[in-house]
């Protein structure tokens, strides 16, 4: 008979009626499970095989949320952008601080509700705690898929519900005023693109020559400029095919764009550290230009 490998279990049914599974854990050691049911016992079999694989306690009652929300960081680490695996290890540490040697399985609405208010006490941000919220209830969903709880809390709690922020568009009138004040600075062509073509200001930053064909007054926005922690100034991918897009351009921003390529030309061979980065705006140097503070 073939031998099992390790973390392999078996499952069978006892005398006295119950169900039982036996996981390996190694030379000599195994792990028992027990439930009423096949489907309960193959459901903490799975838990404790995971468990096993990510190198936690094979019991869930000894698994915190601190353990399995690192685990659960380094799986989501290859499978979202950069910028949003940065947010869930702020949230996490922020949850942590309250909730993190709480063992999964005890989890409880009361506790996760008192978190939210402790959160908002400290001074955070309705919107703040409600990323935090999202991060528990996203991680949960994924321990309840792998049967380490029976339910996931956060289904009934209430995270806060941040106002929405009232926002104000320039009328015609102020943007020109705002355009012709900015006639004749270095980046009055950036303002101008920006006003014209509805583009993201990391957007425009991450423009390069090759992207902009001004005989057909057209620009290919395919990647962003983005300050990020750690790592400086990185170009990024869209999030989604509709922020890769072809944008049709006025004839003001045109001008402005055939203005910017040939005042980019002379500074070239005026600074003799001018860096060549075939990017249509950039610092005074010819490298990045920051979108917090361009300049």
């Amino acid at each position: 008979m073939e031998r099992r490998s390790k973390g392999e279990g078996a499952v069978y049914l006892r005398g006295d009626g119950r169900w039982e599974a036996q996981l390996r854990l190694g030379v000599g050691r195994r792990k028992s499970v027990h439930g009423r049911t096949r489907r309960e016992v193959l459901g903490k079999l799975r838990e404790a095989r995971w468990a096993l694989k990510q190198g936690l306690p094979v019991s869930s009652r000894k698994l915190t949320l601190a353990a399995f929300l690192e685990r659960w960081l380094e799986i989501a680490k290859g499978r979202v952008r950069a910028s949003t695996y940065e947010s869930y290890e702020l949230n996490a540490r922020r949850v942590n601080a309250d909730l993190g040697e709480v063992p999964l399985t005890t989890l409880s609405p009361a506790l996760i509700q008192a978190t939210y208010q402790h959160l908002l006490r400290r001074g955070l941000k309705p919107y703040s705690v409600l990323q935090v919220h999202r991060l528990i209830h996203r991680s949960l969903t994924h321990a309840f898929h792998l049967g380490l709880v029976r339910t996931n809390p956060t289904l009934l709690v209430f995270p806060p519900r941040p106002r929405r922020r009232a926002t104000t568009a320039l009328s015609a009138e102020q943007l020109r005023l705002v355009l012709d004040g900015t006639c004749g600075d270095r980046l009055h062509p950036l303002w101008v693109l920006l006003s014209s073509a509805g583009l993201r200001i990391g957007e425009a930053l991450g423009l390069r020559w090759q992207d902009v064909d001004l005989e057909l007054g057209r620009i290919s926005v395919c990647r962003a400029l983005q300050r990020r922690r750690g790592a400086g100034l990185v170009f990024v991918e869209p999030k989604t095919r509709g922020s890769r897009r072809a944008v049709e351009l006025t004839q003001r921003a045109v001008e402005a764009l055939r203005g910017q390529r040939t005042s980019q030309a002379a500074l070239a061979l005026l600074i003799p550290a001018w860096k060549e980065s075939g990017l249509v705006f950039t610092g005074l140097g010819g490298g990045l230009c920051s979108p917090t503070r361009p300049t």
